[in-house]
């Protein structure tokens, strides 16, 4: 009697899923991640749901940059808006928005405008002018030294002023009835006056003087600190041997460093320059005024570091300044200018072009560096983008909203994305093809400026319009890849709530071929539904759940069978 070949029986096993975990980028994700995505949040985490329908608020022509205060802000045409509203001009292209107290600030420009009382003006000024320009030796107030002496000697009329010609250099005397001598006058002043030679300067300025004629008095130009300002008339220190005129122009301009990056930490502006590898603080208080050294608490402070190359990016992390470089960061402690100090640390840096990527969510400072997206909370950076796989992404543009980050980033391919990490969970999901040029965060909600000029709110509220029905779309991995006996998923079982109007498929992709539909279902009402999928026996397969309108995905269970062991080397022997 043939005696046939024994065949083991079939086992058969369930898969359940009831946590979402996101985007992973990588060959095997596992149970529950995505290999692929299209517009799915974690936000209702641990279920897997579409983001929200955005609102389109504004469309913006040659917009510059977005950012909030009080209000939105940008620039369009070279405007200044605020709240919706024109309240400055500005040049065209790319500009860095820095909160200052009441003030908003607009670079490289230098435009600012005090968002409390409607006041505009600049840092820098330069006054030049058109006429007579007359020099007076005067006290710290202005008033005039009118009557003194001029003489190389001792004069014998002890009430007024003597000044001393046979001494060098001159110098101004008062006579003391006490001591019965001639006392020289520690510091003595010029006014400058012309008409508006004064104009939006201000006292404790420190501006740069030039065209002073040598005739009149060469030490009067070069740095000096304004003891007084008005339109028409300065007061600085100098000495006079006579009043003098000049028709010659003079300038006084008040200069800013030319920053790369700028921040604002406890008072002051922060920048640094790549062309002279320095750093820079701005007077306490006074964004106006970086030329300041009056060895004073309240100095402008400036420092040269020696790491080679460009700096990419600012940033300010738990009260302290980061200037990043891509290989490293520099760090500013210390209260004032005399125990300023400036560290570095070696490290993965902000990548070149993605400065726009540093942002704060919670104590934690984030970024986009070459090789990943990186957390920093003050010790050293670590890596938190192992979910994107080995991707390259560069020229990154980060928003935060209630603790996710969102992260616009361009592809080797120049294909861009939207990212969103959520911070509380470590959940990565990819919305759509975004090309962020800016976010702002106003009152919790993000604001993203994109590459067309549209300003996006990313989170409604009730009631507000948005942008329609969202299509959305998650892919599985080849399922169980490393499972090497003989088994195939037969079927799936999936938990969902679809309210009216939604819809959602499932397609499969069986042993690498075309993609096929599984199921396909519309929502009739508001409730939770149970759909079962048949699927078709394969070597492996992948799977697609999307659909468009609101839905949530509660679990999803996969029924696999286990065949053979002796079938499957027969059929791999032919």
């Amino acid at each position: 009697m043939m005696r046939l070949p024994k065949l083991e029986g079939k086992t058969g096993s369930t898969e359940l899923n009831r946590q979402f975990l996101g985007y992973r980028h990588v060959d095997a994700p596992d149970e529950g991640a995505f290999y692929e995505m299209e517009n799915v949040t974690s936000e209702r985490y641990p279920l897997m749901a579409p983001r929200s329908p955005r609102a389109k608020l504004y469309t913006l022509q040659n917009p510059g940059g977005l950012c909030a205060k009080t209000a939105l802000a940008w620039t369009e045409n070279g405007k200044l808006y605020y709240g919706g509203e024109a309240v400055a001009d500005v040049s065209e292209g790319e500009k860095t928005f820095v909160s200052m107290g009441a003030w908003l600030i607009v670079f490289p420009d230098g435009v600012r405008y005090n968002t409390a009382d409607g006041t505009v003006d600049a840092i820098g000024q330069k006054n030049v002018t058109d006429g007579t320009v007359n020099f007076t030796l005067c006290e710290a107030d202005g008033t005039a030294y009118s009557d003194y002496t001029v003489s190389e000697t001792e004069p014998e009329d002890t009430t007024k002023y003597w000044l001393c010609t046979g001494s060098d250099p001159h110098c101004l005397k008062k006579y003391s009835a006490a001591t019965k001598l001639w006392n020289t006058v520690p510091t003595t002043y010029v006014m400058i006056s012309a008409a508006g030679i004064g104009r939006n300067l201000a006292e404790g300025d420190t501006v740069t003087v030039s065209g002073v004629l040598d005739s009149v008095g060469a030490d009067l130009n070069g740095e000096m600190l304004l003891q007084q300002a008005a339109d028409d008339a300065v007061v600085v220190v100098g000495f006079l041997d006579e009043t003098a005129s000049q028709t010659d122009a003079v300038t006084l301009e008040r200069k800013a460093p030319k920053l790369d990056y700028v921040v604002e930490c406890n008072n002051r502006l922060w920048g640094c320059s790549s062309e002279e590898n320095e750093i820079y603080a701005c007077k306490l208080g006074d964004a106006t005024n970086w030329n300041c050294f009056a060895g004073l608490a309240t100095d402008s402070y400036t420092v040269s570091v020696g790491s080679d190359g460009p700096f990419t990016g600012a940033a300010v992390q738990l009260g302290y300044v980061l200037f990043f470089k891509e290989n490293c960061l520099h760090k500013v402690y210390g209260s004032k200018p005399s125990n300023f100090q400036v560290s570095m640390t070696a490290c993965e840096g902000v990548q070149p072009g993605s400065a726009k990527s540093l942002c704060m969510v919670g104590s934690t400072l984030y970024y986009k560096a070459d090789h990943g997206v990186m957390a920093y909370d003050g010790s050293v950076p670590e890596s938190v983008s192992a979910a994107l796989g080995g991707v390259y992404y560069q020229n990154a543009v980060a928003g935060t909203e209630r603790g996710r980050l969102y992260l616009s980033m361009q592809d080797a391919a120049e294909s861009w994305h939207l990212f969103v990490y959520d911070t509380e969970t470590g959940i990565w999901c990819r919305e759509d093809a975004a090309h962020a040029a800016a976010f702002a965060t106003l009152n919790g909600n993000a604001y993203m400026l994109d590459a067309d000029g549209c300003v996006w709110k990313l989170t409604p509220a009730e009631g507000e319009a948005t942008e329609g029905p969202v299509r959305w779309m998650a892919e599985t991995g080849m399922l169980d890849p490393y499972v090497l006996d003989a088994h195939y998923t037969n079927r799936l079982q999936i938990r969902l709530w679809l309210p009216e109007g939604s819809r959602f498929a499932v397609w499969a992709q069986y042993d690498d071929g075309d993609w096929q539909r599984a199921a396909d279902f519309a929502g009739r009402r508001s409730r939770s539904v149970f759909l079962p999928v048949i699927l078709r026996r394969c070597d492996h397969v992948r799977l697609r759940l999307c659909g468009v309108g609101p839905c949530k995905v509660y679990a999803m269970s996969r029924v696999t069978a286990t065949g053979s062991e002796r079938r499957e080397r027969d059929s791999l022997n032919g």
